[in-house]
């Protein structure tokens, strides 16, 4: 298996059960994070646990969060919640959460709207979307040699489907290829712009 992701509410007992072993560097542990007063603590008790990545899963986002601590953190995944009880999720609790991102240089990847959209209005999930800023916002950490690289996609959003489903993998894949062959990818971040050119990076070239 390359990857196994396990997302949990119940950190206490993920930390119980990861004490005192060897968390496989392919197994990726991440807390649900919707608000402070339950959401908050459970990023502290993950930072606890030995383990090659660690994600927060912030959906659905029910409260402004204020300046969370992401620190040690490797991805964060955003998104509204979804169904007919639905609560709204504010564009400024986003907002703030891509600028605590920012701080820590944690990858952002922005889900989904939810039931409802950022104009207030209450619609079907696939037709909110999950365009942010205008954008679609991929992000996941590729681990090269033991570090953490972030692999991210910026697009449109009329470059779906084809990049929804393969540009962050592709860029993640291509960077592990590219350290297999070459050297050690030595920036912290590489990022797969949409455009009708092409995309060029330092020693890497993506066509599309």
């Amino acid at each position: 298996t390359d990857k196994i992701e396990d997302k949990t509410s119940y950190v206490e007992r993920m930390g119980d059960y990861c004490r005192g072993k060897a968390v496989p560097p392919n197994v990726w542990l991440g807390v649900s994070v919707e608000d402070r007063k339950h959401g908050l603590p459970r990023i502290e008790l993950l930072r606890g646990i030995d383990v090659m990545v660690r994600f927060l899963s912030i959906e659905p986002l029910l409260e402004d969060l204020g300046k969370p601590d992401f620190n040690d953190i490797h991805w964060v995944i955003v998104g509204g919640e979804s169904g007919s009880k639905a609560r709204q999720m504010q564009r400024q609790w986003v907002d703030g959460i891509k600028r605590q991102c920012d701080k820590y240089g944690v990858p952002f990847f922005f889900k989904q709207w939810g039931t409802w959209g950022p104009d207030g209005q209450k619609r079907s999930k696939k037709t909110n979307g999950r365009t942010y800023k205008g954008r679609v916002w991929d992000a996941m950490p590729a681990m090269i040699e033991g570090k953490k690289a972030m692999a991210m996609s910026y697009y449109a959003k009329e470059a779906y489907p084809i990049y929804s489903k393969f540009s962050t993998k592709a860029v993640a894949h291509t960077l592990k290829t590219y350290s297999k062959f070459s050297i050690p990818y030595p920036y912290p971040v590489c990022i797969s712009v949409e455009g009708n050119q092409g995309m060029e990076y330092p020693m890497i070239s993506f066509n599309p």
